[in-house]
């Protein structure tokens, strides 16, 4: 059978049927003949009037965006397969064939949204868009067109116009990049597309989606052109909430209009009210600096000293309490950010320090819009903490008064509604954020121990690093991967000798990774296989990916931290001094965060392009290591049971 496009084969990829058409090109469905699987093709078409110096042109910026574009790896952006060159030299992208109708197609069948589904969809298009616009891309063609809706998922498609180097919105023969009514003032001025144009585009997108129309709107392109140059949009009057985003992404002056991090804040989901803390005798944050209330001391073990413990019966008598402290908290003015050049800032003291009144302060996890911060701690309490006065929110699970049931275990969902944290059995509870009550256990059919937890970037799965004792009392562990929804096992990785301490998903959910004795194990989530490993030479307990998926750092007891390129599973580089603990990517890639059980500093900061240290933070160890979303807070845990922040 052959398509439209006149062909029934491109390369390896038989052509099934057209999809949709733009101004820019077509995409087909597709199968790939040698992996056995659907695709979406698209096919890049010219105007006719293009003169071959400029189709060359064309065809040379395609290449050079089709390999930028395939660093772009995030559940919110399709992913790109493959490029392939046509007999007639026109090239041909392989993305992912993403199931479900357009934003564009679900307001024209089924009219506005509400503003909180619109809200939702915005916060994972800013997502994409950041991670595109940190690689130097902008896309320039936002619209509802090309947001793909999969259930509950956002996917940004069609960066087949992306710019990489302020390109032109309008060619030499006259071809408009971008479609009209969600072109930014300054596209339709002629100027070179921004990071900014892609939020004014944004607003306009959400306006629609919302409101049922664009906020621009004439009969000809031409009058849309005017409209956006010289008037204001209409206010919304279906937006609720929403209006003021929608006012500050539609700010003709680039300079004026609202920037990533200001509209971040706005499209998080809204939460109830916290039920009041009741903790003994806690009493309410008088000032920044100023102390609450002293909890008791206490002594403990390490995480594998805990288990070396238990394997061997020692008995660990620990005081009893329950009380806490916040001292030193200071939610202040803004400090010097993580900047390209380190030499000149100056040294950071630590910005507050959360007590929890026990031996260790064990995990820690930002919710993703960094309002809380959730602990694990030695007494098997887990709490949530007010990230901006740094004072309790809530304590979810309460001391047990036993030394060997402590909690390690904190990890949010991405939509920031569940929280999946160990409890004092060693097992992973999923907890409403909102009502603060648990909402399942998951079982282990082999009374294994639950270590370590990461979501997936979807939302679709969650990751539990799992151990148990095996012969002379050796430590084995392997990887327990849950469906979320269903809350079903979906698949279990081979034993391995060792701590897992921390799993983690590649960005486009497609590839978890873990430590497996002197190795890095890859694991296929959608085929449920092992798809590669990668040689560390080293002990590897903890790994995290890079936020375009490009890159895996991994560190191990008393070991260097390290990275290595993904795609060709070879290293890239020790960071001089990294030791042994947990790690954290900063979300936009500007630095790696590094905890360290054993002396030296409590975390270390690094530029994981560089692999030199950007700075120390405080001193003594840490357990854990957490970043907030928008990069400005380091949180760390240590053996002292104090949780210390600081603001880069």
């Amino acid at each position: 059978m052959r398509g439209e496009s006149g062909v029934s084969m491109i390369g390896r990829y038989r052509i099934l049927g057209l999809i949709g058409r733009g101004g820019m090109g077509r995409v087909w469905r597709a199968f790939d003949t040698e992996l056995g699987r659907e695709v979406a093709v698209k096919e890049l078409r010219l105007p006719d009037e293009i003169d071959d110096a400029e189709r060359r042109q064309w065809y040379a910026r395609a290449e050079r965006e089709a390999r930028a574009a395939a660093r772009l790896r995030h559940p919110g952006i399709v992913a790109l397969h493959d490029r392939v060159t046509g007999e007639d030299g026109r090239p041909w992208l392989v993305m992912e064939l993403v199931a479900g109708r357009s934003l564009d197609a679900v307001i024209r069948e089924d009219g506005p949204l509400p503003p909180e589904r619109v809200a939702d969809l915005g916060r994972q298009m800013l997502d994409a868009l950041t991670t595109a616009h940190a690689h130097g891309i902008v896309h320039r063609d936002v619209k509802p067109a090309n947001v793909l809706l999969d259930g509950d998922r956002a996917v940004l498609t069609d960066f087949g116009i992306a710019a990489l180097d302020g390109d032109a919105t309008i060619t030499k023969s006259g071809v408009l990049i971008g479609t009209p009514a969600y072109m930014a003032p300054e596209q339709v001025r002629g100027r070179p597309a921004t990071a900014a144009s892609d939020l004014w585009s944004l607003g306009a997108t959400l306006y629609a989606a919302v409101e049922g129309r664009p906020p621009f709107e004439g009969p000809t392109h031409g009058a849309i052109f005017v409209a956006i140059a010289t008037e204001e949009p209409s206010p919304p009057e279906k937006a609720g909430p929403l209006a003021d985003v929608l006012t500050a992404l539609l700010q003709k002056d680039p300079e004026s209009r609202a920037t990533a991090d200001d509209v971040r804040p706005r499209l998080a989901p809204a939460r109830p009210a916290a039920p009041p803390a009741a903790p003994p005798r806690t009493e309410v944050l008088p000032s920044p600096g100023k102390t609450l209330v002293a909890g008791s001391e206490r002594s403990g073990l390490g995480r594998r000293g805990r288990v070396a413990g238990i394997a061997a019966g020692v008995a660990v008598v620990l005081a009893v309490g329950t009380a806490f402290t916040v001292k030193g908290f200071s939610g202040g003015g803004a400090k010097p950010r993580v900047a390209a050049s380190h030499s000149s800032l100056p040294p950071l003291p630590a910005d507050g320090i959360l007590d929890t009144g026990t031996a260790a302060a064990w995990g820690l996890a930002f919710s993703p819009d960094g309002k809380l911060l959730a602990s694990a701690d030695d007494g098997s309490t887990l709490r949530l903490w007010d990230t901006t006065t740094g004072a309790p929110v809530a304590t979810l699970a309460h001391d047990t008064g036993d030394s060997e049931k402590s909690r390690h275990v904190v990890a949010f969902s991405p939509d920031g509604k569940i929280l999946a944290a160990e409890n004092a059995e060693s097992q992973i509870q999923f907890w409403d954020v909102a009502t603060r009550r648990v909402i399942t256990t998951l079982g282990d059919p082999d009374g294994e121990s639950a270590v370590s937890a990461a979501f997936s970037p979807d939302g679709r799965s969650l990751a539990v690093g799992v151990f148990r004792f095996g012969k002379n009392v050796s430590i084995d562990g392997r990887v327990r991967v849950w469906d979320v929804a269903s809350r079903r096992l979906s698949f279990t990785t081979p034993m391995t000798n060792g701590f897992i301490d921390e799993p983690a998903f590649s960005p486009d959910s497609r590839t978890l990774a873990y430590g497996a004795g002197k190795s890095i194990r890859l694991w296929d989530v959608v085929q449920r296989k092992e798809s590669g490993t990668i040689e560390a030479g080293r002990s590897v307990d903890a790994v995290a990916f890079s936020p375009d998926g490009g890159t895996i750092a991994a560190t191990g007891p008393k070991t260097q931290v390290g990275t290595w390129d993904l795609a060709s599973r070879t290293k890239r580089r020790d960071l001089a001094g990294g030791t042994s603990g947990r790690l954290a990517f900063s979300r936009d890639g500007r630095f790696l965060a590094s905890s360290a059980e054993e002396g030296g500093s409590a975390v270390q900061i690094w530029d994981p392009g560089t692999g030199t240290k950007i700075r120390d933070l405080g001193g003594g160890s840490s357990f854990s290591v957490a970043v907030s979303p928008d990069a400005k807070v380091v949180a760390g845990g240590g053996p002292d049971g104090k949780i210390h922040l600081w603001r880069l």
